[in-house]
Formats: C-alpha cells, sequence, structure tokens
C-alpha cells in the first residue's frame, strides 16, 4: 500500500508540473501570436512604400562563409527590441 500512495504522490506532482508547463507555453503561444497579429497589421495597414521606411546599414562588414541576411536580421530583432 505505500508504494501504491507513494506513485500516487508522485503522478499528482508530475500532473502538476506538466500542467503548469503547459499554461506556460499556451501564454508564450498567445504572446507571440499577438506580437505577429500585431506586425502583420503594421504591416498591411502600410502599403504604401516610401524612402523614409527604408533602413541602410552601412560599414557592414563582409566575411567569406558569412551569411549578411543572418547578420541584417539579428540587427533588425536588435533594433526592434526583440530578443534572439
Amino acid at each position: 500500500m505505500c508504494k501504491n500512495s507513494e506513485m500516487l504522490r508522485v503522478r499528482k506532482y508530475i500532473d502538476t508540473k506538466s500542467q503548469s508547463f503547459r499554461n506556460e507555453v499556451r501564454a508564450d503561444l498567445n504572446e507571440l501570436n499577438e506580437k505577429v497579429a500585431h506586425i502583420q497589421t503594421k504591416t498591411i495597414g502600410n502599403t504604401e512604400t516610401s524612402r523614409n521606411q527604408n533602413l541602410v546599414i552601412r560599414r557592414l562588414t563582409f566575411h567569406e562563409g558569412k551569411n549578411i541576411n543572418s547578420k541584417v536580421n539579428k540587427l533588425q530583432f536588435i533594433l526592434l527590441g526583440w530578443s534572439t
């Protein structure tokens, strides 16, 4: 009987922790969905492209084997205040 009660206690603990984890993941996904929706609204709402919305990156070092797109994407994340 002792083993059975111990198993129930462990199962309850695991269920509690897994439910907590699921709730955290749901909250994170909801937050990401809100951010994506906001970005889509901003980009769709502003279809007119103009020169004052362009970004110029100067003195971006180039090395063979380095991915320029990766560098630019990282820079955009930093400028927008997003964590990588």
